[in-house]
This record gives structure tokens, C-alpha cells and sequence, in this order.
């Protein structure tokens, strides 16, 4: 290892941390929400934050490309080592609407530091991995003129939508990606201070059920009664969904969860974990029941698959006394990894019929259906990243899984197969990711690029 170089590097980032934290900063002032409704002129404006960086890197082939109906995505490259390995980063740079403004402690898009913390939508999810590889590529370039083997780039626009174009985007653009070792910068660590590599993530499945039986609502005194009530038929049916346990209660479901290997229920059972660091990182009310606890709490969020209602709605706040003509929900279908999602979404919608009452008309409609996904961890680039992880950490590293979804994963997977892949990241359980008051671990960011440096010239080294 160029261990000359690497001191150097690390010590540039040292002295210009500050300068990266205000980088990401304006990034995140910049509202790119990828949301139907939203500008996407400032999504434009990401992209162009984004590319304006990369050529201050001096960074190749930096384009910003766009295909019909998706937000833009940034590519860029730097090859220019023959014989070293080639490295894929990526982040995305679209996030979540901001929510209930009377929340957020500070303004949304006006990142705030609060004791060792910044606060703003995008600052952990995912704009600090964007800067993250702006600042690691930085450092290495700083520290000897170059990065010590070939890097290429991909920040994604639409990874909070569901990344609807992402495999017509991989299929058009294969040169862009071609590498031999992944970097997803979009997961998080254990906790704070604790490192941790992402080996599995839960599929998605998002259903909305409408109940209705009315034309228009009726008066209640006048017509209640002999009609069905459409609320009642749909929470019969929502309700139906999971046992007193909390497990779903579909048993077609249910009898395609696979059962865990040796090593990957050990690796969970060797988590020091409670209930009560649960309910403290989950902000749990005193007094809920939690379905499971120590160790089988994540057991359930990475391995298990859940149903949660997203939303519920018939009237909003403007009824009267009524008989609703209908009621809606959202409903959400989380999947163990190697659950077949497509098979999944068949079975509760045919469970979601059957439980309907009444007669009431039902209607379904879903978004294509993402799949779960799990990696082998014998690779040995994922040794190699724990041990820049503990050496820039000074913690043990640990291996754990997601309950959350990325779509790019099993698309990479699928292109790359042999190729590892890295989940990393830079948020944390109380990160408040996709809810009000967002905020990164400063503390954690600037080892988390220290961490990547150390990597890139690890890497380096082997060839």
C-alpha cells in the first residue's frame, strides 16, 4: 500500500473537513425532490451542483443524462490506471418531500448543525454519500495528483420514486458501470460510532385497496343501517392482514420465507442487542407492546417480512355525519430477501378479496413489485472493507441487513453477478431518514471518508 499517499490524503481531508461539510450543505439547500408535483427544475439544478463538482475534480466523461419521463442522472469517470481495479461509486441525489413543516426544528432545505449533528432533508439520505465521494476522490487527488486506481461514478435521480428507469438506464449505458467492486453509498451503520456493511435488504410491494359501495355519501340518520359501511369493510380486511403476534396472516405468503444459514443467523445473534435500544432508537411510547425482543427484533426488520398501512383516508377532515361512499389505503409489503415479490403481491391480493365483505367492490392496484436481495460476503474486498472501516472507525465493523429497498442493488447484481457489492453509508437509527427533522453524525461522515480512502488505496494495492 502507498502508505505515503494514503497519510497524505487523510491528512488533507483533515484540514478541509469543514469545507466539504458546507459543500453538502448546498447541496442539500437545493430541494430535489423526485416526487410527481415538485419542480423538476431543481432537480436540474442538483444535477448541475452535482457535475459543476465533479469537473472541479477534473473528473472524464462527466455527463449529465436523462432519459424520457426520469429525473437526470450524473456519470463521470477517472481511468486512468491499466492494470489497477476499476471501482463503481454510487449515491443519488433526489429526496423525500419534506412533510409537516411545523416538525422540522429548523427548515427543511436549511441544513442546521445541532450539536454534532446536521439537520435537513437529504443531508444523510443520500446527498452525504455524494460528498462522500467528492471528498474521498478529493483527498486522493490532493494528496498525489491522482486517485490510486480507476473510479467510475453513477448518482441517480429517482432512487426515491422507486427507480423506475434504472434497469433502461443500465441496459443503455454499460460501459458507465462496468467495474470490479460496487460502492452503494445509501445504507447506514449500526449505530453511531459502529461501522457496518449491508449484505441483505428487504423487497417492496405498494398496494392501494379502495372499498366502496355508494355512488356519493348518504346521511347517516336517513340511510344507516341497511348499507355496508365502506370504512368498516376496509378495516375488516386491514385488519385481517397480521395476527395478534404481529406476523401476516396469509399462510401462501408465509410458507415462502426461507430459512436463514448458519453463518447468517449467527452473524444477527452476535449483535449485542436489546429491547430497550430498540425502543430508544425506534422512539417507541412507553407502555407498547413490541411483537418480539433483544435479537429477534431484527430478526423481523431485516430477515422477516412485514405488512404496514402507509395511509388511510376516506373524507379527510371534511365529513359530516355521513355514510362515506368509499375508503382508501396504502398498503405496504415488505419481503425477505429472496422472497419472490411478483408471487407475493398474487397471493395477498387474492387473501385481500377473499376477506372483502359484504360484497363491497374492491379495487387493487400496485407498482411493480421490487425484490429483496442478500450477498456472499466471502469476497475478499468485503475483508478489505472492514478493515479500513476499523481502522478509521477504531471499531469493530459489523455485518447487518436493511429492512429497507434499493432497486439499483438486485439491477447491478443481475448485470455485474460476480462483481461484490458494498452497502455503506453514513446514516444511523436516529438519522430520522423519509421523516421530519432528518440529520447526519458529523463525527461518523468524516470517518466514513476516511474509511473510503483507506479503501481505495487497499484496493489498489492488490493489483
Amino acid at each position: 500500500m502507498d502508505d505515503i499517499n494514503l497519510q497524505k490524503a487523510i491528512e488533507y481531508y483533515r484540514n478541509n473537513q469543514s469545507h466539504f461539510i458546507e459543500l453538502l450543505k448546498a447541496l442539500s439547500a437545493i430541494p430535489s425532490i423526485s416526487f410527481p408535483g415538485y419542480s423538476a427544475q431543481e432537480m436540474e439544478r442538483s444535477a448541475q451542483f452535482i457535475k459543476k463538482e465533479f469537473e472541479k475534480l477534473k473528473l472524464e466523461h462527466v455527463d449529465i443524462i436523462t432519459l424520457p419521463g426520469a429525473h437526470p442522472y450524473i456519470c463521470a469517470d477517472i481511468c486512468k490506471h491499466p492494470n489497477a481495479p476499476t471501482i463503481l461509486l454510487y449515491a443519488h441525489h433526489d429526496v423525500q418531500p419534506p412533510l409537516r413543516a411545523e416538525v422540522w426544528n429548523s427548515p427543511a432545505f436549511s441544513p442546521e448543525e445541532r450539536e454534532g449533528r446536521l439537520y435537513g432533508r437529504g443531508t444523510a439520505d443520500d446527498k452525504a454519500g455524494i460528498i462522500l465521494h467528492i471528498a474521498s476522490l478529493a483527498s486522493c487527488i490532493a494528496a498525489s495528483g491522482c486517485v490510486p486506481l480507476n473510479i467510475k461514478l453513477l448518482i441517480e435521480g429517482e432512487e426515491e420514486t422507486g427507480s423506475e428507469h434504472i434497469d433502461s438506464f443500465l441496459q443503455a449505458n454499460p460501459e458507465r458501470i462496468k467495474a470490479d467492486c460496487v460502492i452503494i453509498a445509501d445504507s447506514a451503520n449500526f449505530d453511531t460510532g459502529i461501522p457496518s456493511l449491508t449484505t441483505s435488504l428487504r423487497g417492496l410491494a405498494v398496494l392501494e385497496v379502495t372499498v366502496s359501495a355508494l355512488e356519493s355519501p348518504l346521511h347517516s340518520g336517513l340511510w344507516g343501517g341497511p348499507i355496508p359501511d365502506p370504512v368498516i369493510g376496509l378495516s375488516k380486511i386491514l385488519s385481517s392482514l397480521t395476527n395478534k403476534n404481529g406476523d401476516i396472516a396469509i399462510p401462501e405468503l408465509t410458507k415462502l420465507i426461507p430459512t436463514l444459514s448458519k453463518k447468517d443467523n449467527d452473524d444477527i445473534m452476535s449483535i449485542p442487542y436489546t429491547t430497550d435500544m430498540f425502543r430508544q432508537q425506534a422512539r417507541v411510547k412507553s407502555g407498547v407492546n413490541l411483537h418480539g425482543k433483544n435479537q429477534e427484533l431484527l430478526f423481523k426488520i431485516w430477515r422477516q417480512p412485514s405488512i404496514n398501512i402507509n395511509g388511510i383516508e376516506s373524507g379527510g377532515k371534511k365529513v359530516g355525519n355521513v355514510i362515506m361512499d368509499k375508503a382508501w389505503a396504502r398498503v405496504g409489503l415488505r419481503l425477505a430477501p429472496e422472497m419472490p415479490a411478483n408471487k407475493c403481491v398474487n397471493f395477498l391480493k387474492k387473501f385481500l378479496v377473499a376477506k372483502c365483505p359484504h360484497n363491497l367492490h374492491l379495487e387493487i392496484d400496485n407498482s411493480p413489485a421490487v425484490d429483496g436481495w442478500q450477498t456472499d460476503t466471502t469476497h475478499p474486498a468485503f475483508e478489505t472493507a472492514r478493515k479500513c472501516m476499523q481502522e478509521a472507525y477504531e471499531a469493530e465493523p459489523v455485518i447487518i441487513g436493511s429492512g429497507g429497498s434499493i432497486p439499483l442493488v438486485l439491477s447491478l447484481a443481475n448485470m455485474l453477478e460476480e462483481v461484490p457489492i458494498l452497502l455503506t453509508g453514513i446514516e444511523d437509527p436516529y438519522t430520522n431518514a423519509h421523516s421530519e427533522n432528518e440529520s447526519l453524525c458529523l463525527s461518523d461522515f468524516h470517518k466514513a471518508v476516511e474509511s473510503q480512502i483507506r479503501f481505495f488505496y487497499a484496493l489498489a494495492s492488490t493489483s
